[in-house]
């Protein structure tokens, strides 16, 4: 495991752990190096994707419990490649803000920190902000609308659910007051999910062979967006229901994790081919995934 991260290759340890709690079921600790080992590759992704949109609330998040992540996520930061400590300091502090309901002092503590190399990371997110309070305006002039209900969840469905929690709750009331609409939604949206995943198992589940193709083939392409659209059509009836509080019925809880299982499940044996394919055939296949990290790097 040290090689590896020595040689920069975190991802190359999916496979080691997957092995390990196959082979040790009972062994303690391998859910909290699996969770540091997906917090580390995320951050190390965005870190070099060169679109740091998302890397400034990741950092704010950033504890890793196992030492060794620990070690090479601060050789990550002095290397230059994060943010200094000041600045994710303030933006946690500028992001409390907007959590509180103190929209304008949040956009005006982003706006007092948008110089130097991060000055891009800060000015997204501060624009994306700005899109959430016009949005959440025009929502406020829509309440009369007979596609109110439409609206409220298309803008429920786009806030971050830990940064914009000032939304989600000025916006509750008129969701509960909306619940049977949303649940006939999701009920839609997970029945879509459903015949999607029917189809890619009994007709085009993807096999090794079309993973390891040089080019993109018609069938890879076919089955990929069968479980692409399979894995969205199901998170988003997931979404609808968590939006509600409501627990999902069994029979969809299990289509969920059944498509979630397959989708990583080929993310993670296409990653495994990075030393086969060439790298943007590689990212190619996994975006037909509907992955768009930078696995491919």
């Amino acid at each position: 495991m040290i090689a590896e991260l020595k040689r920069d290759r975190p991802e190359a340890l999916e496979p080691v752990l997957k092995e390990a709690a196959e082979k040790y079921p009972g062994l303690g600790g391998l859910d909290s190096v699996r969770q540091d080992l997906d917090r580390y590759i995320e951050i190390r992704a965005e870190a070099r994707a060169g679109k740091p949109g998302r890397l400034l609330p990741l950092m704010v998040k950033a504890r890793f419990a196992t030492p060794l992540f620990q070690e090479h996520f601060r050789a990550l930061a002095a290397s230059g490649q994060l943010p200094p400590a000041d600045l994710v300091q303030k933006y946690e502090a500028a992001t409390q803000a907007w959590k509180d309901g103190h929209t304008d002092a949040s956009l005006a503590a982003l706006r007092q920190m948008a110089s130097g190399p991060w000055a891009a990371a800060v000015a997204m997110e501060g624009e994306r902000r700005q899109a959430v309070i016009t949005q959440f305006a025009a929502l406020q002039q829509s309440r009369a609308a007979s596609d109110y209900a439409e609206q409220l969840l298309a803008f429920r469905l786009t806030l971050d659910p830990e940064e914009d929690v000032h939304f989600a709750r000025a916006t509750q009331a008129d969701l509960d007051q909306q619940k049977d609409k949303v649940l006939a939604r999701a009920q839609d949206a997970m029945n879509q999910a459903r015949v999607l995943w029917q189809d890619y198992r009994n007709q085009s589940a993807i096999e090794a062979s079309q993973r390891s193709e040089t080019a993109i083939s018609s069938p890879f392409r076919a089955s990929a967006r069968r479980l692409s659209e399979a894995s969205s059509s199901s998170q988003q009836a997931m979404q609808m229901y968590a939006q509600l509080g409501a627990a999902a019925p069994e029979e969809f809880v299990t289509i969920h994790g059944e498509i979630k299982a397959e989708a990583q499940q080929q993310r993670s044996d296409l990653r495994e081919l990075r030393n086969v394919l060439a790298p943007e055939l590689l990212k190619s296949k996994l975006a037909l995934l509907g992955d768009t990290s930078d696995d491919a790097r």
